[in-house]
């Protein structure tokens, strides 16, 4: 069975993610204000870039992750 990571939209004003997001870079992590699980860190490993607003994370303790800013 193929596993589709996990979905999460975070929300934030437009202003404030154009100034922060745009900045991120593979190999950063992220502190997480929502978690997936209850066993889910709380923090992300950015692997890669989707698209201009998502990005194809890692958390430990619970895998793959889809962050949608």
């Amino acid at each position: 069975m193929d596993r589709q990571p996990s979905r999460r939209k975070v929300s934030k004003g437009r202003y404030a993610q154009s100034l922060f997001f745009q900045g991120l870079q593979p190999g950063q992590w992220l502190v997480l204000e929502d978690l997936p699980s209850t066993f889910a860190h709380n923090e992300a490993l950015l692997l890669c870039r989707v698209s201009r607003n998502e990005w194809m994370t890692w958390i430990p303790e619970h895998g793959e992750y889809l962050l949608a800013f």
